[in-house]
């Protein structure tokens, strides 16, 4: 058997492989990116009163946690500290 013809049969069915991993991929990339059915919507509807956490049977609110993650970062920009944050 020659390689052409190794090649050739290999390429053939594996084809159908690659195309199965690549909708896998695209499905993945989609369901990740938040376009998944319901995903887009909690996130919009997601307000300052929400629950994030909860921390010794104590809830942590979306808005208590922006407010202190605001502040830290500003003490930490007066300290000298450059970070991509927020």
């Amino acid at each position: 058997m020659s390689i052409y013809r190794m090649r050739t049969e290999f390429g053939h069915w594996a084809k159908p492989i690659l195309y199965v991993l690549a909708v896998i991929f695209v499905v993945g990339a989609i369901w990740q990116f938040g376009a998944s059915p319901g995903g887009t919507k909690s996130r919009r509807e997601a307000g300052s009163d929400d629950t994030i956490a909860t921390v010794n049977d104590l809830p942590i609110t979306r808005g208590e946690f922006n407010s202190v993650w605001e502040r830290v970062a500003v003490e930490a920009r007066k300290q000298g500290v450059h970070c991509r944050c927020s």
